[in-house]
């Protein structure tokens, strides 16, 4: 099957969809022991601007507790909406160009577009038995300009006075972490997983000092 085939099909059936619904369910781990339980279900509607959710967050580390239950119904206008798609490809942008070169022009248009094909190129691609397709992709395979940006976008935010329960994550040395699609018959996504691993030397090898695990389930 054809790689760029499949990813141009599930961009321009998520462009066609009016409603999302599904289900976040994600762990932290911090030295082996779980620090994070958070369970998200909700539902946007692109027709009428409506949104929904429903959260449990557990936080259990360094002897702090704290938990969160909490249902939301919004409904965002379209200029609010587009104002929160905007911060959001802001943030996208912000951690491709760490280094704040100058994107918008010149070089910077074929440095996106180098970032782009890369992705592309080490991208993996397996059929599955049901008709299904995994998509899957390794930051260790990407550009390590990337990584490293990663990486100091994270020890930012680990920094953050309200990002204190995670103390000591802010020296990691690296990060890695894997992302996972699952794509059905209609080319729509199912399922898609995220797992980060923050790394520290011991002087031997790099070993999993935190962890972050999360899986999305969309039913429409």
């Amino acid at each position: 099957m054809n790689k760029i085939k499949l990813v141009y099909d599930v961009v321009m059936k998520l462009k066609e969809k009016e409603k999302f619904a599904g289900k976040l369910v994600a762990e932290g781990l911090k030295e082996g022991k779980k620090v994070l339980d958070a369970n998200v279900d909700f539902e946007k509607n692109f027709a009428n601007g409506v949104f929904k959710s429903d959260v449990s967050i557990k936080v259990d580390c360094d002897k702090k507790k704290f938990k969160h239950e909490s249902k939301t119904e919004m409904e965002c206008g379209e200029s609010s909406c587009g104002k929160s798609h905007k911060q959001m490809f802001e943030h996208i942008h912000k951690v491709h160009h760490y280094d704040k070169s100058n994107c918008c022009h010149g070089k910077g248009k074929l440095s996106k577009l180098a970032f782009g094909l890369n992705v592309l190129h080490n991208m993996k691609l397996e059929e599955l038995s049901d008709d299904k397709i995994q998509l899957s992709l390794s930051l260790d395979s990407i550009s390590k300009e990337l990584c490293e940006g990663i990486h100091k976008e994270i020890v930012e935010k680990c920094q953050k006075k309200h990002a204190n329960m995670f103390k000591n994550c802010d020296n990691l040395d690296k990060h890695n972490g894997d992302i996972e699609l699952i794509v059905n018959d209609k080319k729509e996504i199912e399922k898609a997983l995220l797992k980060i691993y923050g790394l520290k030397n011991n002087g031997k090898e790099d070993v999993v000092f935190a962890e972050f695990k999360g899986q999305v389930d969309l039913f429409e």
